[in-house]
Protein backbone atom coordinates (compact mmCIF):
# COMPACT_ATOMS: atom_id res chain seq x y z
CA UNK A 1 0.00 0.00 0.00
CA UNK A 2 2.96 2.24 1.04
CA UNK A 3 4.43 1.94 -2.63
CA UNK A 4 1.35 2.60 -4.27
CA UNK A 5 0.02 5.82 -2.10
CA UNK A 6 3.71 7.21 -1.65
CA UNK A 7 4.90 6.87 -5.34
CA UNK A 8 2.98 4.73 -7.84
CA UNK A 9 -0.81 7.35 -7.48
CA UNK A 10 1.37 10.40 -7.35
CA UNK A 11 3.18 10.43 -10.36
CA UNK A 12 0.00 8.64 -12.05
CA UNK A 13 -1.51 11.69 -10.93
CA UNK A 14 1.22 14.35 -11.41
CA UNK A 15 1.40 12.68 -15.25
CA UNK A 16 -2.32 12.30 -15.93
CA UNK A 17 -3.81 15.84 -14.27
CA UNK A 18 -5.98 16.10 -17.41
CA UNK A 19 -7.72 12.83 -17.15
CA UNK A 20 -11.36 12.20 -15.89
CA UNK A 21 -10.11 8.96 -14.00
CA UNK A 22 -7.22 6.81 -13.44
CA UNK A 23 -7.67 3.25 -13.35
CA UNK A 24 -4.28 1.26 -12.76
CA UNK A 25 -4.29 -2.23 -13.63
CA UNK A 26 -2.82 -5.18 -11.40
CA UNK A 27 -2.72 -8.76 -11.62
CA UNK A 28 -4.13 -10.88 -9.24
CA UNK A 29 -1.01 -12.32 -7.66
CA UNK A 30 -2.00 -12.65 -3.80
CA UNK A 31 1.01 -10.40 -3.09
CA UNK A 32 -0.65 -7.83 -5.02
CA UNK A 33 -4.01 -7.90 -3.61
CA UNK A 34 -3.32 -8.49 0.07
CA UNK A 35 -6.29 -8.86 2.79
CA UNK A 36 -7.77 -5.36 1.56
CA UNK A 37 -5.42 -3.47 -0.97
CA UNK A 38 -7.56 -3.26 -3.62
CA UNK A 39 -10.32 -1.63 -1.37
CA UNK A 40 -8.36 0.25 0.56
CA UNK A 41 -6.53 1.81 -2.33
CA UNK A 42 -9.56 2.33 -4.21
CA UNK A 43 -11.51 4.32 -1.33
CA UNK A 44 -8.37 6.75 -1.05
CA UNK A 45 -8.44 6.98 -4.67
CA UNK A 46 -12.12 8.12 -4.63
CA UNK A 47 -10.64 11.33 -2.37
CA UNK A 48 -8.11 12.14 -5.40
CA UNK A 49 -8.12 14.29 -8.24
CA UNK A 50 -8.46 12.58 -10.73
CA UNK A 51 -9.86 9.82 -8.87
CA UNK A 52 -7.70 6.62 -9.15
CA UNK A 53 -9.10 3.25 -8.94
CA UNK A 54 -7.65 -0.42 -9.11
CA UNK A 55 -8.87 -2.92 -11.59
CA UNK A 56 -7.50 -6.26 -11.63
CA UNK A 57 -6.64 -8.13 -14.80
CA UNK A 58 -8.68 -11.35 -15.97
CA UNK A 59 -6.72 -14.41 -14.22
CA UNK A 60 -4.40 -16.52 -16.84
CA UNK A 61 -4.30 -13.08 -18.84
CA UNK A 62 -0.90 -11.59 -19.22
CA UNK A 63 -1.65 -10.18 -22.81
CA UNK A 64 -4.02 -7.80 -20.72
CA UNK A 65 -1.42 -6.49 -18.66
CA UNK A 66 1.13 -4.29 -20.53
CA UNK A 67 3.53 -5.19 -18.01
CA UNK A 68 3.40 -8.71 -18.93
CA UNK A 69 2.68 -8.06 -22.60
CA UNK A 70 5.52 -6.24 -23.28
CA UNK A 71 7.34 -3.85 -20.82
CA UNK A 72 9.22 -5.97 -19.18
CA UNK A 73 10.48 -8.26 -22.60
CA UNK A 74 11.46 -4.62 -23.86
CA UNK A 75 13.24 -3.69 -20.84
CA UNK A 76 15.27 -7.26 -20.60
CA UNK A 77 15.81 -7.33 -24.13
CA UNK A 78 17.96 -3.55 -23.56
CA UNK A 79 19.38 -4.53 -20.56
CA UNK A 80 20.58 -8.03 -22.25
CA UNK A 81 23.13 -6.37 -24.24
CA UNK A 82 24.93 -4.44 -21.81
CA UNK A 83 27.81 -6.75 -20.90
CA UNK A 84 28.84 -6.93 -17.50
CA UNK A 85 30.09 -9.79 -14.91
CA UNK A 86 29.67 -6.83 -12.20
CA UNK A 87 26.24 -7.51 -10.37
CA UNK A 88 26.55 -3.85 -9.05
CA UNK A 89 27.31 -1.94 -12.63
CA UNK A 90 24.70 -4.11 -13.91
CA UNK A 91 22.11 -2.98 -11.21
CA UNK A 92 23.13 0.56 -11.92
CA UNK A 93 22.45 -0.38 -15.54
CA UNK A 94 19.17 -1.72 -15.26
CA UNK A 95 18.22 0.96 -12.58
CA UNK A 96 19.59 3.38 -15.24
CA UNK A 97 17.32 1.92 -18.36
CA UNK A 98 13.77 1.69 -16.29
CA UNK A 99 14.38 5.33 -15.26
CA UNK A 100 14.69 6.28 -19.17
CA UNK A 101 12.75 3.53 -20.69
CA UNK A 102 9.45 5.15 -20.75
CA UNK A 103 9.63 7.88 -23.87
CA UNK A 104 6.38 8.60 -25.31
CA UNK A 105 7.29 6.92 -28.39
CA UNK A 106 7.93 3.81 -26.12
CA UNK A 107 4.84 3.61 -24.42
CA UNK A 108 2.86 4.95 -27.45
CA UNK A 109 4.65 1.88 -29.51
CA UNK A 110 3.81 -0.68 -26.38
CA UNK A 111 0.11 0.72 -26.05
CA UNK A 112 -0.61 -0.06 -29.68
CA UNK A 113 0.38 -3.81 -29.17
CA UNK A 114 -1.48 -3.89 -26.41
CA UNK A 115 -4.57 -2.27 -28.11
CA UNK A 116 -4.12 -5.10 -30.79
CA UNK A 117 -3.78 -7.70 -28.41
CA UNK A 118 -7.30 -6.87 -26.62
CA UNK A 119 -8.53 -6.54 -30.56
CA UNK A 120 -7.68 -10.32 -30.87
CA UNK A 121 -9.61 -11.20 -27.57
CA UNK A 122 -12.54 -9.70 -28.42
CA UNK A 123 -12.45 -11.47 -32.42
CA UNK A 124 -12.12 -14.72 -30.72
CA UNK A 125 -14.94 -13.78 -27.90
CA UNK A 126 -12.40 -13.83 -24.99
CA UNK A 127 -10.73 -17.57 -25.80
CA UNK A 128 -6.76 -17.31 -25.59
CA UNK A 129 -6.48 -19.70 -28.85
CA UNK A 130 -5.14 -16.31 -30.94
CA UNK A 131 -2.26 -15.25 -32.27
CA UNK A 132 0.14 -12.58 -31.40
CA UNK A 133 0.04 -9.83 -33.93
CA UNK A 134 3.37 -8.74 -34.56
CA UNK A 135 3.65 -4.68 -35.26
CA UNK A 136 6.08 -3.00 -37.33
CA UNK A 137 7.66 -0.59 -35.43
CA UNK A 138 5.59 1.98 -38.39
CA UNK A 139 2.48 0.43 -37.77
CA UNK A 140 2.58 0.63 -33.64
CA UNK A 141 3.79 4.39 -34.16
CA UNK A 142 0.31 4.91 -36.46
CA UNK A 143 -1.86 2.99 -33.98
CA UNK A 144 -4.08 5.18 -32.17
CA UNK A 145 -4.28 3.19 -29.08
CA UNK A 146 -8.16 2.78 -28.64
CA UNK A 147 -9.91 -0.62 -28.05
CA UNK A 148 -12.42 -1.39 -30.33
CA UNK A 149 -16.09 -0.03 -29.35
CA UNK A 150 -18.28 -2.34 -30.69
CA UNK A 151 -17.72 -6.48 -31.41
CA UNK A 152 -15.91 -7.02 -34.91
CA UNK A 153 -18.24 -8.69 -37.37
Amino acid sequence: MALLKEHVIPDASKKMSWAPEIVIQMDNARAHTGSNLVKEVNDYGRTLKPPVRIELQPPNSPDTNLNDLCFFSSLASAVSKRHTPNPDILAKEVTRLFNTWHTTEKLTKLWAIKTACLSKIWESEGDNDYKLPRLSSGRAGRAEGRAPRNKPQ
